[in-house]
């Protein structure tokens, strides 16, 4: 699974924090990454770019799941965009889905700065 966040700074915005939450259908949360604590330290955006998490194996059970997104200033205190689980995918059963339970996902963050180059 890929989940690109699109962003337009008309000013320049330092240390922003992109994150995401993930939850099962009954509203338990499941994970919140983000690239700070990915290990991806944006110094500053400016422009248009995007903002791309992998997860290279997304190892849910079959079910309709519920996504928020979000970016933050560096203290996570003030949004600078927020949706609250207004995003939804849906896992669907194959031979290799037989996973239960909350799970760790292994993923990477990927920084687009411009989406012209």
């Amino acid at each position: 699974m890929t989940v690109e966040m699109h962003y337009r700074a008309k000013r320049p915005v330092k240390k922003p924090v992109f994150g995401l939450s993930f939850y099962r259908p009954d509203g338990t949360f499941l994970s919140g990454p983000d690239n700070y604590l990915s290990g991806l330290d944006l110094d500053e955006v400016t422009g248009d770019g995007v903002l791309r998490y992998c997860v290279p194996e997304l190892s849910l059970s079959p079910a309709t799941y519920y996504m928020t997104a979000a970016i933050y200033d560096e203290a996570g205190k003030n949004p600078y965009d927020h949706h609250e689980k207004a995003y939804r995918f849906r896992v669907v059963a194959n031979n290799n889905n037989n996973y239960k339970g909350l799970v760790q996902f292994s993923s990477r963050w990927e920084w687009i700065k411009d989406k012209e180059q």
